[in-house]
C-alpha cells in the first residue's frame, strides 16, 4: 500500500508540472488527425460505392469507435468493429470491399514509413546490422527433433487448403470482383490525391506537430520518466554525441601518425591483409612481424 501511495503522490507531482495550455492543443491536433483521416477513408468508401449515399458522421463514429478499441486491445480488433459499423452504414456494403478501403487507406501510410526509415538509416540511428543476430529470434529445435509431428501437421494443412479452394472456387470470382471494387478510388489518380492524398497529408502534419512541440512544451515526458531518469538519458546522448565528435577528430590525427610511423602503416597494412583470420591484436601483431621480417629480408 505504501508504494502505490508514493507512485501515486510522484505521479500527481509530475502531473502538476504539465503546461496543461500546451497539453490541449496536443489532444486537439489529435483529434484534428483522426477527423483528417475520417475523411479520406470516406471518400474511398463513396468511390467504391457511387451510388450509395455515405455519410462522413457515420464513418467518424466507426472509426473513432474502431480507434477507441484499439487502443485496448490488441491485433487490431478496432479495425473489424470499423467494418462492422461502416456496413450497417451503408446501403449494399460488403465485408470483402470494406475491407479493401482499409487496405487503400494504408498506401499512403506505408510510403512515408519507408521514407522515414530510409531517413533514419541515413541519419545511423538503426541497430547495426551485426547486431541482428543478437536479437531474439524464433526456436526452431522443436520442428527438427519431432519431424513426424510437422510431416502430420502439414498433410493435414495441406487437405485443408485444397478443400477450402474446392469449396471457394464458385465463390472466387465474386469475392475478388468486391475486392477490385474496394480500390475503385484508384482508376483516377487525380482524384486518389485529391480526396485521398491530401488529407492523409494533412493528419502526418498534425501528427508530426503534436509530436515534435506540444509534447515536449506539455511536459509530457515528465509523466514517463522521473527526473534522475532524464537527466541520465540527457547525459547519455551527450556522451554519444561527444564520443561521436571524438571519433571525427582522431581520424586524421591517426593519419597523420601512421604516415610518419612507418611502422604504423605496415600494421595497418598487415591488418587489411588478414582480414577476418587475424582479428586479435595478437594476430595483428604477428601479420606485422611477418611483414616487417619480409621487407627486411628481401634484396635491394
Amino acid at each position: 500500500m505504501g508504494v502505490f501511495l508514493h507512485d501515486a503522490g510522484l505521479f500527481f507531482r509530475h502531473l502538476a508540472a504539465v503546461d496543461f495550455g500546451a497539453l490541449a492543443l496536443a489532444l486537439a491536433f489529435q483529434a484534428l488527425r483522426l477527423v483528417a483521416r475520417t475523411r479520406a477513408w470516406r471518400n474511398i468508401i463513396a468511390a467504391a460505392y457511387p451510388d450509395a449515399r455515405v455519410r462522413w458522421r457515420n464513418v467518424l463514429g466507426a472509426y473513432l469507435g474502431g480507434v477507441g478499441l484499439n487502443a485496448i486491445t490488441p491485433a487490431r480488433s478496432g479495425d473489424v468493429l470499423k467494418l462492422f459499423l461502416v456496413k450497417r452504414r451503408v446501403e449494399g456494403s460488403t465485408y470483402p470491399t470494406l475491407g479493401a478501403t482499409l487496405v487503400v487507406e494504408t498506401l499512403f501510410d506505408a510510403f512515408v514509413g519507408i521514407a522515414l526509415l530510409v531517413w533514419a538509416a541515413y541519419l545511423g540511428v538503426l541497430p547495426n546490422i551485426h547486431k541482428l543476430p543478437r536479437l531474439p529470434n524464433i526456436d526452431l529445435r522443436w520442428a527438427f527433433q519431432h519431424p513426424l509431428a510437422i510431416e502430420i501437421g502439414a498433410l493435414a494443412l495441406g487437405i485443408l487448403i485444397g478443400l477450402l479452394l474446392v469449396w471457394a472456387t464458385a465463390r472466387v470470382r465474386a469475392f475478388w470482383a468486391r475486392v477490385r471494387q474496394g480500390f475503385a478510388v484508384l482508376d483516377d489518380r487525380g482524384e486518389y490525391v485529391r480526396t485521398v492524398v491530401t488529407w492523409q497529408a494533412l493528419s502526418w502534419v498534425l501528427r508530426l506537430a503534436t509530436a515534435r512541440r506540444c509534447g515536449h512544451r506539455a511536459g509530457l515526458a515528465a509523466l514517463s520518466l522521473p527526473r534522475q531518469g532524464r537527466a541520465e538519458l540527457a547525459a547519455l546522448v551527450q556522451r554519444r554525441h561527444a564520443h561521436r565528435d571524438r571519433g571525427r577528430e582522431r581520424r586524421p590525427r591517426r593519419a597523420r601518425a601512421r604516415a610518419a610511423d612507418p611502422v604504423a602503416a605496415i600494421q595497418a597494412a598487415a591488418r587489411r591483409r588478414c582480414g577476418r583470420c587475424c582479428r586479435s591484436r595478437s594476430g595483428h601483431r604477428k601479420a606485422a612481424a611477418v611483414t616487417i621480417q619480409g621487407t627486411q629480408s628481401a634484396p635491394k
